[in-house]
């Protein structure tokens, strides 16, 4: 017994599809059957459906999304498939989820995109159009599934010129360092890491102890991809470093 409503509305899409593959190939149910003329040649239609996979919406590109975690791609691309993978499942809604994964066609596609772009998110519709592309490469090249991934071909990259921001004034820049250093201590040192030391700032957020090394002027980085060193400005060091009191081993 079929209990949750995803897996009826699989089971009835599922037989959906094997009962208009019969009526397609000629079958005709037996209270009908006199409403049709006879034939002379009438031959009896066999119909193997077993040699046919129907892949709904949703199992192929979980099948998909599971192939690319197979292979072991960085965290960060695999956590964009699933985005983009479980946005496309609440667009088209649950209900569709369960049609045959041919009949997402590029104008589905469009739609699911052109959703995204109304917000005003012209990066995130072309981070989604990549990812959602990327899943139906694996379905067509690798997967078997479809036979060719449209999305590619036919829908473009809209392009997105970001605004340039305008640098601060010399005057500007003294009088935000001034109220910082006067409302929040930190948040001042923080800035001079950013504006003097050319940190980015999620690297002046990673910082600890253990990373600096005082005598040599260095800091340890630690990325995504590697480790390295950064030299700390003398400014730094006589403005930050040089008042704060630690021993080697903390």
């Amino acid at each position: 017994r079929l209990k949750s409503k995803s897996a009826r509305l699989e089971f009835l899409q599922i037989h959906k599809k094997a009962l208009k593959e019969f009526l397609d190939g000629g079958f005709v149910p037996k209270q009908y059957k006199h409403l049709v003329p006879k034939k002379d040649n009438d031959k009896s239609i066999n119909l193997n459906l077993q040699d046919k996979t129907f892949y709904t919406v949703k199992d192929a590109l979980e099948k998909a999304y599971e192939f690319a975690v197979d292979r072991k791609l960085a965290e960060s691309t695999l956590n964009d498939y699933r985005y983009a993978k479980d946005h496309f499942f609440k667009y088209i809604g649950e209900s569709n989820l369960y049609e045959d994964i041919n009949k997402v066609t590029k104008s589905t596609i469009n739609g699911f995109l052109n959703s995204i772009q109304k917000e005003g998110k012209i990066r995130d519709r072309n981070k989604k159009k990549s990812s959602l592309s990327s899943l139906f490469t694996f379905m067509s090249s690798n997967l078997g599934i479809i036979e060719t991934n449209f999305i590619k071909s036919e829908i473009t990259v809209i392009p997105n010129k970001p605004e340039k921001n305008t640098a601060f004034s010399p005057s500007e820049v003294d009088a935000i360092f001034k109220l910082a250093k006067e409302k929040d201590e930190w948040l001042y040192h923080y800035l001079a890491h950013v504006y003097l030391g050319f940190f980015r700032s999620i690297e002046v957020s990673k910082i600890q102890v253990s990373h600096i090394f005082i005598d040599q002027k260095m800091i340890r980085s630690d990325t995504k991809t590697y480790k390295f060193h950064k030299q700390i400005p003398n400014i730094l060091i006589e403005r930050f470093y040089s008042c704060l009191l630690y021993t080697s081993d903390a």
